[in-house]
This record gives C-alpha cells, structure tokens and sequence, in this order.
C-alpha cells in the first residue's frame, strides 16, 4: 500500500494528460512521475484525445456496454484546447464512459467562472493553474481511489434499484411516465442531464426528453442554466430551431422535452463525409441562417455557433440549430463572468477571445461564416498547435480563400464568407442575418 488515499495498483493506472502547453504537460508528467505514476501518455489537441481515448468514429450519443473498458483509468485536461474545448471532449467521453472514466479538467480560470459548464460537462473535479503540485497529486489519487471503489460497488449489487430510489435519483427506465410521456430508451448520458426518446401516449408522436441530472440540480447556478436554456428556447417556433414542447419538474428534477429529430451533428457528418455538396451545404447555410436571423429578432444572442450543435437530417436536407445553454438576452445579467471566453474556439468570434462584455449579432454571424467555411472546404478557417496561437489567428490573420481549397468555390462565396462573416471588426460583418439571407438568394446561381 502506498498510503490510505491509493495503492500501487493505482500507480500502475493508464493517465491520459491532454494540454496544449508543452511546459504544462512536461511539469504534470515531472509530478506524476516523482510520486510514482508510471502509465502517462500525452495529447495535445481535443482530437488527438479522442483518437487516444478511441472515441473517434464511434457512436458519441451511446453509453459503452458494461463489458467495454475504457482505455484509460483517469484523464487530465485542460479547458481551452486548439480544435475543441475540454468541456466538449470531457462531455463525449461521459456520455460514453458515464461513470467508468474520470476527468479532472484544469483552467486558468477560476472554479466560480467556471462551475455550471464544470458540472455540465460531468467533469468529475476541477484544478486552476498555475498548480499546487501537492493538491494536484492528492487529487489525481483521490479520482483514482473513487473509481476503484465505484467498480467494487458495482461488482457488490446483486438485485435491481427500487422503483422509488431510482426515480429520485433521476434515473428513468423504459416505461416511466412523465407527464404522459413513455420513456422509450436512453440517448445519451452527459454529467448534467440525460437525453432520452419519448412516446407521447396520445398519439405515439416520438420526442426527446432532456432531465437535469439529481448531481447538477443540487447547485443553484446549473438548474439556473438549465432554466434560462428553457426559457429562451421554448419560446421559439422557427422550422430550423428544436422544439421544445413542454418542461417541469421530475421528483425535483427539471426536465423539457422537445421535437425529436432523426439525424446527427454536422460535426459528427463532417468526420464521415470530409466535406459537403452544394445543395446540402445550401440548405445548412439558409435554414441556420433563418434560425439565427428568428433569435437575433428576439434579442437573443446564441453564443455556441458550432458543427456540433446543429443537428441534420439527411433525407429532407433539414438543418436545425440546437443547445442554447449558454446563449444570452442582450441585456439579461449573464451566467458567464466577463474576462472568461466561452465557446467553441475553433469557431469563435474574435471579440469573445478577448473575454469582453460586447457581444451582438455579428458575434453569431462570425461563426457562422466559420461553421460554412468548414462544411465547404473541409477544414475550419484556422487551425494551430495550441489554443493561444488559434486565438491569435482569429484576431490577427485573414482566413484562406475557400477557392483554394475547394476549386470551383465562386469569388462570391468567398466574399460573403470570408471577406463579410469572418471580418475581424464586427461593425464590418453583415449588419443582419437577413443580408446573409439575401446574399444566399442569389448565391444559389453560383455552384460548387
């Protein structure tokens, strides 16, 4: 035994450090090693991590059968990664690894600027640089010893949950009635809510059920979160924004339920396909555009512009804009704390890398302009080694014609996305999304 907070079975416990600073991953590889952890490996970018992990290529959404062991027994990450932030890499591996598959995610920002999306990613503990290399050992044992623990739990319970625990702990199993919706099966399983397909028992409609997790609702500022998303949300009718249908509360758990749509992320698409066709990228750029433009109207700037939360259905070419958890009313004090960049950096307006309280429509309309450029070419409009040369780039650096990288892009596309969305000063964007809107009427003559 190596001491009451691990053994040397522990020791021997694969961890997977992900950091983007090579000086960060040497000092964390220098501490772990001194207090004799010998299974480190090292990835600098969110998806080098998810290749590690080997979640690449799978399906995201599913929990892992019991039988499949993660690759890993702990991961350390830091927030703010080049291509995804931690908080998106740290959400894929617990929707697939629920509980089998700590993360301790570090920033340089503090737990209060940080903890409802810390909660809603399911991370597990929370560091800030620069560390206390004592405390950070201490933690890493600490995750070490609960996992091994939770897996004795689990190989101890011989007989089923009861009825009455489980529902008030939040947990739904196929036939549970909520508000006469039938649960029908789990979608995924993040650390501050699960997705699940409903039936409606009138008339069989399906629907997706979002439920605050018992763990996230115990904190104030998380169900705050959960709330405000509904609100903002529930009060949208537009064909390319999910529907939310109705919301309550579950054994004092909230909960909403909204339209289900048969499909995938784009940016789950994107890792299949490499790139889109004119028409689907069409319909992608005027059904998120007419999204945005209902939002905007509405004074609600989304914030989270990405791939990854706009959902498309392949059949009927329908594209719906999705997760508005950190969206904002211009004007309605806000969850995030100035100084704090949230978002997805490789989408990211230059405005908010600087963490600053100005943000408006163009802020949307950049990413936007980044979210085609990516559909388009096949590659997002900047990529680096690290998070802090990303940044620099979306302040400083014009991105490529898309022409060069996909020929037959016409010289018009590349103004409208290039030169106009992804503009560095946001009085020089498109003032509107309906100028986007008009801009796109007459790009449908100009093919690629």
């Amino acid at each position: 035994m190596t001491g009451p907070e691990g053994t040397n079975e522990d020791l021997d416990a694969p961890i997977l450090i992900v950091d983007d600073e090579e000086s960060v991953c040497d000092l964390l590889r220098f501490a772990l090693e001194r207090s004799g952890f010998t299974n480190l490996t090292i990835a600098n970018r969110g998806q080098e991590a998810l290749d590690v992990l080997g979640l690449d290529g799978v399906e995201e959404e599913v929990p892992a059968p019991i039988t499949e062991q993660p690759r890993f027994a702990l991961v350390l990450m830091d927030i703010v990664l080049p291509d995804f932030s931690g908080y998106n890499v740290c959400s894929r591996v617990k929707r697939r690894f629920p509980s089998r598959l700590p993360v301790i995610l570090m920033s340089g920002f503090s737990i209060e600027e940080n903890h409802a999306r810390y909660i809603q990613a399911g991370a597990d503990d929370f560091i800030v640089k620069p560390f206390n290399l004592k405390e950070l050992i201490a933690r890493v044992k600490l995750a070490l010893r609960r996992r091994r623990e939770a897996e004795e739990l689990a190989l101890r319970r011989t007989s089923k949950l009861s009825t009455s625990f489980r529902l008030k702990a939040g947990i739904l199993e196929p036939g549970d009635d909520i508000a006469g919706f039938l649960v029908e099966e789990l979608i995924s399983w993040g650390g501050a809510s699960v997705l699940y397909t409903v039936l409606d028992a009138r008339d069989q409609t399906r629907y997706a059920l979002k439920l605050l997790s018992r763990r996230a609702a115990d904190h104030a500022d998380v169900t705050e979160r959960f709330m405000r998303e509904v609100e903002q949300q529930a009060d949208l009718a537009h064909p390319n924004i999910i529907r939310i249908v109705t919301h309550g509360a579950h054994f004092d758990c909230p909960y909403y339920i909204m339209e289900y749509l048969d499909g995938e992320n784009l940016d789950g698409y994107l890792r299949r396909e490499k790139r889109m066709g004119f028409d689907d990228a069409m319909a992608v750029a005027t059904g998120i555009a007419s999204a945005l433009q209902c939002i905007h109207d509405r004074g609600i700037v989304h914030r989270d512009v990405t791939l990854g939360n706009i959902m498309w259905r392949d059949s009927d070419r329908t594209a719906k804009l999705t997760d508005f958890g950190i969206s904002v009313k211009l004007g309605q004090t806000r969850l995030t704390q100035h100084g704090c960049a949230v978002g997805t950096p490789l989408y990211m307006a230059p405005e908010v890398f600087k963490g600053g309280p100005d943000l408006s429509a163009a802020t949307d309309i950049y990413s936007f302009g980044a979210c085609l450029y990516h559909l388009i070419t096949g590659q997002p409009p900047f990529t680096a080694e690290n998070a802090i040369e990303l940044a620099r780039q979306h302040l400083n650096h014009q991105a490529a014609p898309m022409s060069s990288l996909r020929p037959g892009v016409t010289p018009e596309w590349d103004d409208l996305i290039v030169s106009q969305c992804l503009a560095k000063v946001p009085s020089e964007r498109p003032q509107s999304v309906n100028a986007i809107l008009s801009e796109l009427a007459v790009l449908r003559e100009s093919p690629f």
